[in-house]
């Protein structure tokens, strides 16, 4: 689920300004339920935050072919 501390952390520093890119090793380490990890990747991008991967590249929510998209974890 997306309800842990360290994503918590996040979303509270992300509604702050604190930043404007999270990087992230793969998407799988946001999560691993695919409308879940979607739903957080548009409300950072409705802050103006980008989501960046070096395995995925920068994550476009609403670019990217989320119904054919896997994240190698179902």
């Amino acid at each position: 689920a997306l309800d842990r501390p360290g994503l918590r952390s996040i979303t509270a520093a992300a509604e702050a300004g604190a930043f404007d890119v999270l990087l992230v090793k793969s998407l799988s380490r946001l999560g691993r339920n695919m409308e879940q990890t979607l739903e957080l990747i548009r409300r950072l991008d409705g802050l103006g935050i980008s989501v960046c991967s070096p395995l995925e590249g920068e994550i476009m929510p609403d670019a990217a072919p989320w119904n054919n998209f896997r994240m190698g974890m179902e």
